[in-house]
């Protein structure tokens, strides 16, 4: 069974509305994590990163940083 084949997916084919808005809010996301997003500008700190309604801690433990989503 294929992606194609799985009804929460596809309808006859088709990318569902489901889908569509699931991939749609992953993008928007990228765009905000990248600054893109003029509307929800990202504003970071030494312990905080936060765009829109996403908050993301920062920890940095020696030569590692790492950002963990709240």
């Amino acid at each position: 069974m294929s992606i194609y084949d799985d009804p929460l997916i596809t309808y006859n084919g088709q990318p569902t509305d489901a889908f569509f808005n699931q991939m749609n809010a992953k993008v928007d996301e990228v765009h905000g994590r990248l600054g893109l997003n003029a509307s929800a500008p990202l504003v970071q700190s030494a312990t905080n990163i936060s765009f829109g309604a996403v908050s993301m801690g920062v920890v940095e433990s020696g030569d590692i940083v790492t950002v963990t989503r709240a």
